[in-house]
């Protein structure tokens, strides 16, 4: 039997050699898709004892067991679900998506609270459920597939959920949990918490759980250093675990989930190398923070701190944006942007360390529009302004430097992973008319006014 499905971006054949029930299941929780074409192959084979053999120059992933439809098993499903979206991890290695070691439940106002795993942490199931009991928002077990220009997380709401022995008994105790429609023990869905799935949940803040029955509960706001450090292995652990099996604690090979704690750092940093292009979108808008509980009932005031201290913070930027101008024949043509939400802007960016505003700007005109060459005329004046993200809680001030350049050679080509849908020339007074924002509209005059 063969099906195609999708993950984001990457669509995976699957094939499956004898009926699998567990599999089938499994596969219904994605896209599927009616199509000849694929990324990858992953190929589920019956043989006497277990592997995985990997084909990285074929993209395909063979997997043999001796029972795929081991019902006494309740990892199965899980470590099948751990093959699927780590493949569809690895082929997307160049798109602006990243598959994230986490579990995410929306907030009241359905702006999502992803729970990482750094590779020190215990407790991010927990905190999702905690937080989606009392927001009746989404929750994604395990596998949160991160869309960069969107800002989504994506949401699997059939995927069964693993809660371990000793939460399970907390929640038994508070009468949460009632019933499991799942055949496997340990397993639950969404509606055995009476909790809902939410489409279209907008990444608003990261969070660090960890498990300590020694320390007292807090929370803490993360440094952009350090936040790094743990988004990597967030990011990358997925990977790191399918090309490096020894750190994966709980796999098809080794059928177990005992909790240790591995130095994937290495690897991790290693794997992340040109991808944190994608990464930055995250750092220039996304809030780290840790907390730390010691009963599960903890969560959401420990959430709520974190929540409070975001509205309280004021996140000051600098940005550099660029009228971008070609001579023509019929006169000066102006490079405009447009998004997917049928805004128009000029080219702007956030200015990097050590990095000028100037060149940023030019930076920024090549990555987003496609410019090859420009010459950086003059700085044309500056504007600020205050917003709070429809996504975030922070209150952010932007002050923005705008320059005139003159394109020499260009390739138009939009950056989707901005979620710019089109790069296009008007005139000058076109693009007056046209920018969406009138502080741009005044910088393309001011540019021009002699």
């Amino acid at each position: 039997m063969t099906k195609y499905i999708q993950i984001a971006l990457v669509v995976l054949k699957i094939d499956i050699k004898k009926e699998s029930k567990v599999i089938n299941d499994i596969l219904e929780s994605f896209k599927s898709i009616s199509t000849k074409k694929s990324d990858g192959l992953i190929i589920f084979k019956e043989a006497k004892n277990k592997s995985i053999k990997i084909n990285f120059k074929n993209h395909s992933v063979e997997v043999l067991g001796p029972n795929f439809d081991d019902f006494s098993d309740p990892l199965l499903p899980i470590m099948l679900m751990q093959i699927i979206f780590r493949f569809a991890d690895f082929l997307s290695t160049k798109q602006p998506q990243f598959l994230l070691h986490a579990s995410t439940a929306t907030w009241f106002d359905d702006r999502a609270i992803l729970f990482g795993d750094d590779g020190t942490n215990i407790g991010k199931t927990t905190a999702s459920l905690e937080l989606g009991l009392r927001s009746k928002g989404y929750v994604c077990d395990e596998f949160c597939v991160y869309e960069v220009a969107s800002n989504l997380i994506l949401d699997f709401p059939n995927l069964p959920i693993h809660i371990r022995s000793e939460y399970l008994k907390d929640l038994n105790s508070r009468g949460i949990l009632t019933k499991s429609c799942s055949k496997y023990d340990d397993l639950y869905a969404l509606s055995d918490f009476g909790i809902k799935p939410k489409v279209n949940a907008q990444l608003s803040m990261i969070i660090y759980p960890k498990f300590s029955l020694r320390s007292k509960s807090k929370v803490k706001y993360l440094s952009e250093k350090i936040a790094r450090k743990k988004f990597e292995i967030l990011a990358f652990s997925h990977m790191a675990k399918f090309i490096y099996p020894k750190y994966d604690r709980a796999s098809w090979l080794t059928n177990n989930d005992i909790t240790q704690t591995f130095d994937m750092e290495t690897d991790c940093k290693k794997l992340s190398f040109g991808r944190m292009l994608y990464a930055e979108q995250i750092f220039q808008k996304i809030p780290s923070y840790s907390i730390t509980f010691q009963k599960p009932s903890q969560i959401f005031d420990l959430v709520n701190s974190a929540v409070i201290m975001e509205q309280n913070r004021i996140v000051n930027h600098l940005s550099a944006s660029a009228v971008v101008y070609f001579k023509k024949k019929d006169g000066i043509k102006i490079l405009l942007l447009k998004k997917n939400n049928g805004l128009i802007f000029l080219p702007k960016g956030h200015v990097n360390k050590g990095e000028k505003p100037s060149e940023t700007a030019l930076r920024e005109a090549k990555e987003e529009t496609g410019l090859i060459s420009g010459k950086i005329e003059k700085k044309i004046g500056e504007y600020s302004y205050t917003f709070i993200p429809e996504y975030g809680f922070a209150t952010h001030k932007k002050r923005v430097v705008s320059y005139l350049i003159e394109g020499k050679k260009i390739k138009p080509q939009a950056l989707e992973v901005e979620g710019f849908s089109d790069v296009f020339f008007v005139s000058l007074n076109e693009a007056v008319k046209l920018c969406s924002f009138e502080d741009e509209k005044k910088m393309i005059t001011k540019a021009f006014s002699y």
